[in-house]
Order: C-alpha cells, then sequence, then structure tokens
C-alpha cells in the first residue's frame, strides 16, 4: 500500500503532556518563589523599619531583634540597606534563586539577622518539599523511594534531609479526641520494631466500637465490633510494667477512660501489660485474647501435624454460648488431646477461666473477646515499616509510630492528617508584626542593590 503524506503536523500525545507538566511546575515555583521573596522582605522591613528604596522615618528609638556585629546597636534608624545576596531554595516543583537583602549599621558593620520561621538558617529545601515528603514515607514509600520521585522533578534530596523531615514529628500530637462519647472496650498490644543496633517496643492502646450491623460474608456474621481511635502511643525498650502504666496513665490523665464507666480491656498474656492494667485500670474487666491462647498452642505440639487441627479446637472451645457452654466444650477439647498433646491441652485448660470473661458479662454492649483490631492496626504498620527495613534513631521510629496514629485517627474524623501535623509544627506566624505594609501585594524579586 502506498503511503499518504500529509502536510499537517502530528502532535504526540506524550509531548503536549509533559510540556503541560513541565509548564505547570515551572509555574508552580515562579509562584512560591515570588511569594517567599515577598515574605523574606517583609521580616527584613520588619527589622530595618522601613522597605527597599522607602524614605527613613523621623528616629523614635524603636527597636530591632537583629544588632549590629560592630556596636551591638539595635535602633532601626542605624540600619540601612547594603545589596544583597543570592540564596538558592529548593522547592518541591523545582529551586530557585532569592535575593536576600542585607542590612548594615550606620558604623559600618554587618546587621546579622535571622529569617526564621520563612526560611531557617542553612535551610535549602523549603516547607512543601519537606511535608510532601512525610506524606509519601508516612504512605509506605521507603527514603530511596521518595528520593526517587523528586529525582523525577529535577529535585535532589539526600536520605539524612527526608530521615529529618520525619524526624520533625517525633512529639506530633496523635489527635485522639472522642468528641464527649466513653470508651466501652479498649484492645492493648504490642510490636517490635528493629531501629539502630537494637529494637523497641511499640506500644498502643486502641479503641473498640460495637458495630451498628454485623459484618456479614457469605451468609455468615463474622465481626460485630469496628475499628475505633488509637488513644496512647510509646515506645520502650521492652513490653514491661512499667512501660504500660506509663501509656496507660497517659490515657487516664487525658479523659480518654474514667472510672465511672464501664470498661473492656482485650490483650494477649503478657505479665507486664496485665499487671499494669490491673495497676491503672483496676476497675476494668480484662480478657485474654482467645486467638492468642489457640495460636500458643502450637508451640507446644510435640507432633507439627497436629497444630492446625489443635488450634481450631482450641478457639472451638471459646465460641461458646455461655459459659457452661463453653466449660462442656473444654471437656470435650481435653478428651480428644490429653493423651496426645498433654502440654498444649493443659496450656488452655490454664487459660480457659480468663478466656471466657466476655462470657460473664452478657449485658456489656461492647466485650470483644480477641484483640483482631489491634493486629490489623499492627499489620498496617507493617506494611509502611518494611520498606524502611529498619530505623536508624529511635526518634525517626517514635515519629512513624505517631504519625500512623495521627493518620489513622483522623481517617476516622474525615480530616486531612498531614494538613494537622503541619499546623502542628509550623505553629509560629511567617512574618513578625509589623506595621509596615508592602504597597504591591506580591512583588517580584528585587535585583537592585538599595540604599
Amino acid at each position: 500500500m502506498a503511503s499518504v503524506d500529509s502536510s499537517i503536523d502530528v502532535v504526540k500525545l506524550y509531548e503536549v503532556v509533559g510540556e503541560a507538566v513541565g509548564r505547570g511546575r515551572a509555574a508552580s515555583v515562579d509562584a512560591k518563589a515570588r511569594m517567599v521573596q515577598w515574605l523574606v522582605n517583609a521580616v527584613v522591613a520588619g527589622e530595618a523599619g522601613r522597605y527597599r528604596g522607602q524614605v527613613r522615618a523621623p528616629e523614635d528609638g524603636s527597636q530591632s531583634a537583629w544588632c549590629c556585629s560592630r556596636c551591638g546597636s539595635r535602633r532601626r534608624c542605624d540600619f540601612n540597606y547594603n545589596g544583597s545576596y543570592q540564596r538558592r531554595v529548593v522547592f518541591e516543583d523545582g529551586d530557585a534563586v532569592l535575593d536576600i537583602p542585607r542590612l548594615r549599621c550606620r558604623c559600618g558593620g554587618n546587621v546579622r539577622g535571622d529569617l526564621a520561621p520563612v526560611l531557617q538558617r542553612y535551610q535549602r529545601h523549603w516547607y512543601d518539599l519537606l511535608l510532601t515528603a512525610v506524606g509519601l514515607i508516612v504512605e509506605g514509600m521507603s527514603l530511596r523511594g521518595a528520593q526517587r520521585h523528586f529525582a523525577r522533578c529535577g529535585v535532589h534530596v539526600g536520605l539524612s534531609s527526608l530521615a529529618r523531615a520525619v524526624g520533625n514529628f517525633a512529639e506530633v500530637d496523635i489527635n485522639a479526641r472522642l468528641g464527649g462519647r466513653a470508651v466501652e472496650a479498649l484492645s492493648l498490644d504490642a510490636a517490635f520494631w528493629r531501629v539502630g543496633g537494637g529494637q523497641r517496643a511499640q506500644l498502643y492502646a486502641h479503641e473498640v466500637c460495637r458495630r451498628d450491623e454485623p459484618l456479614v460474608r457469605d451468609g455468615r456474621e463474622v465481626a460485630w465490633y469496628r475499628t475505633g481511635k488509637v488513644l496512647g502511643v510509646g515506645l520502650a525498650e521492652d513490653e514491661t510494667q512499667q512501660a504500660w502504666q506509663d501509656l496507660l496513665s497517659g490515657v487516664v490523665q487525658a479523659g480518654l477512660v474514667d472510672s465511672g464507666e464501664e470498661l473492656f480491656v482485650t490483650s494477649d498474656g503478657n505479665q507486664g501489660l496485665l499487671s499494669a492494667v490491673k495497676m491503672e485500670l483496676p476497675w476494668a474487666v480484662l480478657q485474654r485474647c482467645v486467638w492468642h491462647i489457640g495460636y500458643r498452642t502450637r508451640s507446644k505440639i510435640v507432633e507439627g501435624k497436629h497444630r492446625d487441627a489443635l488450634e481450631r479446637d482450641a478457639l472451638w472451645v471459646f465460641n461458646g454460648a455461655d459459659v457452661e457452654e463453653a466449660r462442656a466444650r473444654l471437656e470435650r477439647f481435653m478428651a480428644r488431646w490429653w493423651e496426645s498433646e498433654p502440654e498444649a491441652a493443659a496450656s488452655v485448660g490454664r487459660k480457659f477461666m480468663r478466656g471466657v470473661e466476655y462470657l460473664r458479662h452478657p449485658d456489656r454492649r461492647v466485650r470483644p473477646r480477641t484483640a483482631a483490631i489491634s493486629e490489623r492496626y499492627n499489620q498496617e504498620a507493617k506494611r509502611r515499616f518494611r520498606p524502611g527495613r529498619s530505623f536508624g534513631s529511635e526518634r525517626n521510629l517514635q515519629a512513624m509510630v505517631r504519625l500512623l496514629a495521627l493518620r489513622h485517627n483522623c481517617i476516622i474524623d474525615r480530616t486531612d492528617w498531614l494538613e494537622y501535623a503541619a499546623r502542628w509544627l509550623w505553629q509560629a506566624p511567617a512574618t513578625a508584626p509589623t506595621s509596615l505594609h508592602q504597597q504591591r501585594a506580591l512583588p517580584h524579586p528585587y535585583t537592585n542593590g538599595g540604599t
């Protein structure tokens, strides 16, 4: 077939998309640079008592926060503009060069200034880049993955800079407000994560809520409870009684649980945890997680081929309609397994009374028999921690633990967790209070020297 010549230029779609993306990034960088330049000029003008090019006001003796490096003067009337120097700032979409005005005193000394919080000393990466990096990492991207993401935008960010960006949120509020409702049940659990050359225990207290309608799968009701908020998180060298007491006492002091209200607590069999609950929540009903009871039998089995069957039978014991039925099931369980697996059967028998607490309180609306909600939350953390494999510092691990709890709680509240974290960290005003007002709302960066 003969080819058909066309005089019409064909524009490929990827070229259109690439050009649109490039123009969008360039426009974004230009807008951010002009805004930051305006803020920098406002900070300098607030300390100098005037903008560049404006007539000096009569001497009123007002003091500046900046001072002369030679004579130590802080009087604004002694300061003059003395040109500027360039400083490269990296935004999320690219970098730009800013002109930072210089001030000089009448005596000839340089005026040392501080542009914080608009630009911290030696800061090169601006806040939009750092905030985007935190969002990517908390959502599960590794540090190297985030580094490659910014590299595609033409921005180089070091791994240490990304780690420090996360570490800045080590004390962030996890936003566990409950809106006036009482907590009816808690699920307590811990997980261990690698940090530096060792490991740390992540402790957390999880609220358990009743579903309006049970979750049904294949015609069967499989879940009666839903995930509530994370009420408290903590880090410790090990899962000790003192570590759990510190966490639970914080939950009590915050008013998230009340001794005047009924409380149902579900946990595994860690002795430090159980002792801490008795000390800090003595009015609570303590339920041993039946899944943990069944799962622990696997480590006590002599012949591996019985593991699955024995675990299923152990869970079957605790699924009775009441204590009497559960006890009858325990007798059948013992009759079947005592001869072949005496140690595993004895383990279930010892923990029976602690595993049927939920059957002893049928009047309570929320009485979960497993810590499944905490285990599912732990899996969410694993999916996000696994790309990093381990943490270089405890501060970064603490920041990730708290940011994940904040993210979880904000999803329940249907709010933006990243915006909440940013407001918490950067509460300072962008410019110092001043009576000066720039004539143009968003001026272009100055390029000429001032007087």
